[in-house]
């Protein structure tokens, strides 16, 4: 498709922008950060210079969601726009949905398939990526299984429902304890797989995990059982950090960055 101008706009019309280019490499991400900043099971991309991308109507809200990556927003409505990663500083993600013309450009492929929700289905027959899409890839099947991480932690426990029950309350971890099959944990991006001891003996983990409220988690966790090992404190490196070892005797270093 050749150069051409596109328009688009959140729910609401207090940002409107423009961008022009041909819309490289329009795909269907799957990657968890997508889908939780938006809320949807995947988000429709296009890629365009940014240099050409204008916003004519109001202002484009920014959010850091992580290290390198600045996600665009309209602040009145919460419309997810734009995407920015600082190690592609030229190039900025629209999601073709906003666009005006969004039949127009269609996606192409689907990314970060390994972190596809299971009850998604793809059936559209476009080619399928664990991660990024680049020009030499070959699109395959992911080995691992969609809600899991490629490296999963594992804790095998003596109570493993009550480790459950314990890392629910402190950490706010999503999922349930299962007598029949590992526990899958979820706290925030992450994923952790609790077990009961048996033919495997148990052991203990060394964790290291990020958290909104330092002094919150580190009171939770001695309330629950935890020794406490070191309190809060700020690092040299720019963590405020604490350390516990839980009744399971694993250890946790709970941290918030904050410089």
């Amino acid at each position: 498709m050749s150069d051409q101008s596109w328009l688009g706009g959140c729910f609401c019309g207090a940002v409107r922008y423009r961008v022009t280019g041909p819309g490289t490499d329009p795909c269907i991400c799957h990657c968890t950060s997508c889908r939780r900043a938006s809320g949807v099971p995947g988000v429709a991309w296009g890629t365009f210079s940014r240099a050409s991308f204008e916003v004519q109507n109001g202002q484009l809200a920014e959010r850091r969601s992580s290290a390198q990556v600045l996600r665009g927003f309209c602040a009145n409505c919460g419309t997810a726009l734009t995407y920015r990663h600082e190690q592609r500083g030229s190039e900025i993600d629209v999601t073709l949905a906003t666009l005006d013309d969004a039949g127009k450009l269609a996606p192409q492929a689907h990314i970060w398939v390994q972190d596809k929700l299971p009850w998604v289905s793809i059936t559209d027959g476009l080619p399928q990526y664990p991660t990024v899409c680049t020009p030499d890839a070959t699109a395959r099947v992911s080995p691992v299984r969609a809600e899991y991480r490629t490296l999963t932690p594992r804790i095998v426990a003596r109570d493993a429902a009550g480790l459950v029950a314990f890392m629910k309350h402190v950490f706010a971890a999503r999922g349930d304890y299962n007598e029949q099959h590992p526990t899958l944990l979820h706290i925030g991006e992450s994923s952790l797989l609790i077990s009961d001891e048996g033919e495997r003996d148990a052991n203990a983990a060394f964790l290291y995990v990020y958290v909104d409220d330092v002094d919150a988690c580190y009171e939770r966790a001695r309330k629950a059982g935890a020794r406490s090992i070191e309190g809060p404190k700020l690092m040299p490196y720019g963590d405020y950090r604490c350390m516990l070892e839980d009744s399971w005797g694993n250890t946790w270093q709970v941290a918030k960055f904050v410089r």
